[in-house]
């Protein structure tokens, strides 16, 4: 595990170290994009399990045991940088160390995962409402020969739209955000619905709390990309529910823990993750 979080940090690092200074403003997350100059960075380490599957034939939420057993321990950065008033650089960095086990058997693999990079244009923006449209790429980096593996092997485009409203007049904050886009993988013509909802609320001075939803659905094209590895190449047809506890140490740095569920899906594993980490504000 020491070598692996070593491993993780080196080369996730190398890519977004830009990204990770001591950070000191509030920036609004989701449709509100920071200002030119500021962004925010959030390292995330991020544990799944899964024993369980969802059925193969139809989206269903039953849940039967699995003939195989799936850990990941997953550090992820996100975050957003102003460019401009009305755009910003987007990214979704990851690196794993993941396990399949089989018939008492364990394949393992760890690394860089499948990055994402994109440009974020708002469309309007004040305290109340904001708008996006972005266009990210999805960068094939992880390794397709390991088992389980670690991408796609494919460059996808992810066309998004957000948009978010956020009330004060009851003291502390309520606000809810919407994301709507495909994903488009380009070497297979495989494309996803995706879509995503966050609600949250301010239930002290220092403490808020969000609730996520994320769905995504394989319309057309290959249901796979890389040896049937279903869950690991980003493929599958799944519905997610989430809770997430943030905490306000300082103006720059905030506590982050989360726990998701897979609620509902087809053909995928169905399992829970827990993430813990820190929004960092510059």
């Amino acid at each position: 595990m020491q070598f692996f979080l070593g491993y993780t940090f080196r080369n996730i690092l190398a890519l977004a170290g830009f990204a990770l200074p001591l950070l000191w403003s509030r920036v609004e997350a989701g449709p509100w994009i920071p200002d030119p100059g500021h962004g925010v960075s959030r390292p995330i380490v991020r544990y799944y399990y899964a024993d369980h599957t969802f059925p193969s034939t139809s989206f269903d939420r039953t849940k039967t045991p699995s003939s195989s057993t799936d850990r990941e321990t997953e550090l992820k950065v996100t975050g957003e940088y102003g460019l401009s008033s009305n755009f910003a650089l987007g990214y979704d960095l990851r690196a794993a160390k993941i396990e399949k086990t089989k018939h008492g058997v364990t394949a393992s693999a760890s690394g860089l995962e499948d990055q994402v990079v994109g440009l974020i244009y708002s469309l309007r923006r004040n305290q109340q409402f904001a708008h996006t449209l972005a266009l990210n790429v999805v960068l094939p980096v992880g390794s397709t020969t390991t088992s389980p593996a670690l991408g796609a092997g494919s460059y996808a485009l992810e066309p998004d739209y957000q948009i978010g409203i956020v009330d004060h007049s009851i003291g502390r904050f309520i606000s809810a955000t919407l994301g709507l886009g495909p994903r488009v993988f380009v070497d297979t013509g495989t494309t996803q619905l995706r879509a995503s909802l966050n609600l949250g609320a301010g239930i002290t001075q220092k403490t808020s709390v969000f609730g996520t939803l994320f769905y995504s659905h394989t319309v057309s094209g290959n249901s796979t990309v890389v040896q049937g590895d279903y869950d690991q190449n980003e493929i599958y047809n799944i519905l997610r529910g989430g809770l997430t506890l943030e905490y306000t140490l300082t103006k720059s740095l905030r506590l982050i823990g989360a726990y998701e569920v897979d609620i509902a899906g087809r053909d995928i594993h169905a399992g829970h993750r827990i993430n813990a980490g820190v929004a960092w504000h510059y």
